[in-house]
């Protein structure tokens, strides 16, 4: 949720009108560190909900945001 709000503010920040961007050939390009949470949550394997796989997978971030905002450029980690 951060990083998809995070890229509404700088299209917001940069004067790009989400609306327009939609079926663009945006590139999405993003990196990111190991999540405390991730460490936590998988503790105890019984209580892992199956979507955590791409839930906190931070090699999806990218996807995800090309996927949100219908971005067709390349969309890299």
């Amino acid at each position: 949720r951060w990083v998809l709000e995070t890229a509404y503010h700088a299209f917001e920040s940069a004067g790009l009108p989400v609306e327009e961007l939609r079926g663009s050939r945006t590139g999405v390009f993003g990196a990111a560190m190991a999540s405390d949470y991730s460490r936590i949550i998988t503790k105890d394997p019984d209580r892992v909900p199956r979507s955590i796989a791409t839930g906190l997978e931070a090699s999806i971030l990218a996807n995800r945001v090309s996927w949100y905002f219908d971005l067709g450029g390349p969309s890299v980690y």
